[in-house]
This record gives C-alpha cells, structure tokens and sequence, in this order.
C-alpha cells in the first residue's frame, strides 16, 4: 500500500500489476471454494475469505476513499485498473454476510465512489466484463443490505448510486453476464 501514491492518475505500472494479482488471488479463493455439505471446511474457507475482504477493503478504501480527500477539485478516483478494482470490490460485496461487515468494510462508501468513478467513465471495453459483474453484485449487495439494515425495495430503487448503476448498464449494450 505504501506504492499507491497520493493522487495518482494513471497508477503506476507497479500498483497495477499489484491489483491484477489480487484478481488472481481472489478467483483462485473463490475456485477453492468447498462444498457446503462440508462444514468445517467451509467455516475455514469463510474465515480466511473474510479475512482476505478485510485487506482487500483497506486496499479500496485507501486507494478512493483516503485519496478523495487529497484530490483537489475532483471526489472521483483516477481509473486506472478499473476493471480489477472492479473485480475486487465485488469479492468484497459477495463476502459480507451481515450488516455489521458492511459498516466495517466500508462497502456503501465504496460502491458510492466507484459507481461516480464509472459513470464518468468513457473507455470502455470487451475486457471489461468486471465492470458489469460488479454493477450486479451491487444490485444484489444492495438488496441485501439497505442503508438502513432493512429489506426496502423502494430504498433500493432510490438510490443515487443505485440508478446510476443500473443506468450505466443498460446504456452500454454489452453481452449479459
């Protein structure tokens, strides 16, 4: 984390090689998943995807949410690697099971953040399918878990950043994920 710099725009090569590995890693964790039948093992397998959000939303939040605060004249982060930043955020989302995690994790700040980052984005790419997992994962994330704690569709419809979303992915004619 000490090679994210202050207001980086692009990242350099570095940290971005850095975050395509941590893609690898967490689709390697997600692939070792075991079956539910096996509940040790899967117990084992939660704690230690648990611990690897954990980082994983230290990682974000210090790469968006500490920085927003440095950026002059611009709340947004820079783009670079957004399809693996992407792909991270989801393995955060996916990874909380109760509303305690999401407040720990930050998980409403970042998807805030990152939904302005992307609906500002204008580069897209075939490549980058994470996006739009993600915005799924976001749906689904927010459905789950409200801001409030509680199941409301009309809160969930509502939603600043919720709209943008959905807006963004119906805008861009992409193959379904």
């Amino acid at each position: 984390m000490e090679l994210l710099p202050p207001v980086p725009d692009p990242w350099p090569q570095v940290v971005e090689q850095g975050f395509t590995a941590l893609v690898a890693m967490v689709q390697a964790w997600e692939s070792s998943a075991p079956d539910e039948n096996k509940t040790p093992k899967k117990r084992f397998w939660q704690s230690g995807q648990s611990a690897i959000a954990q980082t994983i939303s230290l990682l974000l939040q210090k790469a968006w949410l500490f920085q927003a605060d440095n950026m002059e004249g611009s709340a947004l982060p820079p783009l670079s690697c957004v399809n693996d930043a992407s792909v991270l955020l989801e393995f955060v989302m996916s990874s909380v099971t109760c509303m305690e995690e999401t407040e720990s994790l930050k998980v409403f700040e970042l998807v805030a953040t990152w939904a302005n980052a992307v609906a500002n984005w204008d580069s897209w790419e075939m490549e980058d399918q994470g996006v739009f997992n993600t915005i799924k994962e976001a749906v689904n994330f927010h459905q789950r878990f409200d801001l409030d704690g509680h199941s409301s569709r009309s809160k969930v419809i509502l939603s600043p950043y919720m709209v943008r979303l959905v807006v963004l992915y119906s805008k861009h004619n992409l193959p379904s994920v």
